[in-house]
């Protein structure tokens, strides 16, 4: 009797299909579990930003104002960065680019008609809330910035 070396097919086929329901089952959540790294990744980038603004305000004893790139209130297409001047021209700072994804990043509160303002002292003219999340969000994985008068930015994790 010869001893057997190897796998049978039979053993090899429900191997594979073991192997194959665990990863139908594991991906979904791996692709939920980046994009809520991502989403963690974008939120710094944002934060800085407004920080950049807040500072070359103060630097510069001028209003910034930060806006979404495209038309409305859109901020995942990217955003600018804008001083105005004191014969009321408006110069480009910087320019963000669109966030990686498909995310949902936007605001009520702020738009290219109503943007975000800073005036020479820091503070904000006008408070407001900015929502960042990836579809098919789920628990506390939506991402709110509330802009408090200061100028600074509170950042909070909320349910989708």
């Amino acid at each position: 009797m010869k001893k057997q070396i190897g796998f049978t097919l039979l053993e090899l086929m429900i191997t594979l299909v073991i192997f194959g329901t665990i990863v139908s089952a594991a991906v979904p959540k791996l692709q939920s579990l980046l994009e809520r790294s991502s989403i963690e990744s974008l939120t710094p980038l944002f934060e800085r930003s407004l920080k950049y603004a807040r500072d070359e305000a103060i630097g510069k004893n001028l209003t910034v104002q930060i806006l979404p790139r495209e038309v409305g209130s859109d901020w995942s297409q990217g955003w600018k960065v804008q001083y105005i001047t004191l014969g009321g021209a408006v110069e480009d700072l910087r320019s963000f680019d669109p966030l990686p994804g498909s995310p949902t990043f936007t605001s009520t509160d702020f738009s290219t008609t109503n943007p975000i303002k800073i005036a020479g002292t820091g503070q904000v003219e006008k408070t407001g809330d900015i929502f960042l999340h990836y579809p098919g969000c789920a628990g506390m994985q939506k991402i709110q910035f509330s802009l408090l008068i200061s100028g600074i930015l509170k950042k909070s994790k909320i349910a989708c």
